[in-house]
């Protein structure tokens, strides 16, 4: 197997499989409180929960492994949806990542069991161990928790508890908390994982969506419940309808993801988050390619070809061993004061990302929505996709908060 091709299975194995697991774990960061959304802010979430899939994406300090947070409204009743996250048997049906799972004890209120997927290529195996919850009788109020705990194997650490609430008329809400830690992964995932933050956090995002993209599915598939499918966002992506100072308090734990999708499907993704900069710097430093660019990845880099009052045009690239990829780009200063950057050619060809920037007390609101599919991105992008196209939204979702992150980056570094 080529150098490229293993990387390639390894992102693939990190973003498609479950987090693998061992009887007495030590403690690690995936101990840590796992954080979730309160009623008042899922409340203030609720515009965004009824058009598509929200996640809080939480800071974290140096060293330290943010949560990831994601909620979305299912069209099958709590109980069919506690059916489909509580039975890992049948998880091979609709998860293209497993081939097999094996329960190997189980009573009332937990079980475990070990999962396999196996190609012609490679083979990863791991083993889980989930407690139930049902709500205490009288209280289906209180809903469904899962909490799934991993340790040791190929992926390294995790924890994973989902949360499952009624919300009226035969339907719920699907929560789901993670975190990951890859630092007793294999050889090849500590690797991954040492090149920054950033594709850590995208792999937790990838494979959080996925899943609950994927329960979402198949909950509403026993009820006999299909949604239409999204439509493509234009070549002029409309901004979401949302008011982004209603969540301000949201943002101050972490930055607000939300993607238009009914489950494999992609239409527009919104981030938001707050920088502690005044909005006259904040923009000038969006308006420096190197805003976007630094901060993303090791090796990031923008190099200006051409510039006016109001337009630059830039190439980036990303110098890594078997990641590296590039393009070029065209960032603009419209009259509306809305900042545009239109991929151009390579591997963003097709992005189209907005932003619009409100001066606040404490610095600036910045929030940025668009167009981006990965699976029409660079090669890693498409194989994780052609596996299991519920990675794209979450896949896509990522990318538009690596814009945030590097930009707050950048303002933090002050350069």
């Amino acid at each position: 197997m080529t150098l490229r091709l293993r990387f390639a299975v390894l992102l693939l194995s990190t973003a498609l499989a479950l987090p693998a697991a061992s009887a007495q774990p030590a403690p690690t960061q995936a101990d840590r409180p796992l954080a979730t959304l309160s009623p008042d802010e899922l409340e203030v979430l609720g515009p965004l929960l009824r058009t598509g899939t929200v996640s809080l994406v939480e800071f974290a300090m140096d060293g330290e492994l943010p949560a990831v947070v994601i909620a979305t409204e299912v069209d099958a009743s709590p109980a069919t949806l506690a059916a489909v996250v509580g039975d890992p048997r049948h998880y091979p049906d609709f998860m293209p990542a497993l081939d097999a799972v094996n329960v190997h004890a189980e009573d009332a209120a937990q079980l475990s069991y070990s999962w396999a997927w196996e190609t012609s290529l490679f083979t990863l195996r791991g083993d889980h161990a989930m407690q139930r919850y049902a709500p205490p009788e009288g209280h289906p109020e209180q809903g469904y928790r899962f909490v799934i705990r991993s340790t040791g194997g190929d992926l390294g650490v995790g924890r994973t508890v989902w949360r499952i609430l009624p919300r009226g008329q035969g339907r719920s809400l699907l929560m789901s908390s993670c975190r990951m830690d890859f630092q007793d992964a294999n050889y090849i995932a500590r690797q991954l994982a040492s090149t920054g933050p950033s594709l850590s956090r995208t792999v937790n995002i990838a494979l959080g969506f996925a899943t609950v993209l994927r329960a979402r599915m198949e909950a509403e598939r026993r009820e006999g419940r299909v949604r239409a499918a999204v439509p493509r966002p234009g070549s002029e992506p409309a901004r979401p309808a949302m008011d982004p100072i209603a969540l301000e308090r949201l943002v101050g734990r972490g930055d607000v993801m939300w993607v238009e999708t009914t489950g494999t499907d992609l239409g527009r993704v919104m981030v938001l988050g707050a920088m502690h900069t005044p909005e006259g710097v904040t923009r000038t430093a969006m308006l420096d390619p190197a805003g976007f660019t630094q901060g993303f990845l090791q090796g990031a880099r923008a190099t200006v070809l051409e510039r006016s009052p109001t337009e630059t045009r830039f190439d980036w690239g990303i110098d890594l061993p078997l990641v590296g990829t590039s393009g070029q780009m065209l960032l603009r200063d419209t009259p509306g004061g809305r900042i545009q950057l239109d991929g151009v050619h390579g591997s963003l060809a097709d992005a189209r990302f907005r932003f619009e920037t409100i001066a606040r007390p404490y610095g600036t609101l910045v929030v940025t929505w668009g167009r981006f599919d990965p699976s029409e991105g660079f090669w890693l992008l498409r194989v994780v996709t052609n596996a299991d196209a519920a990675f794209r939204p979450g896949l896509a979702g990522a990318a538009q908060l690596m814009l945030i992150r590097g930009l707050r980056t950048r303002l933090i570094r002050g350069v």
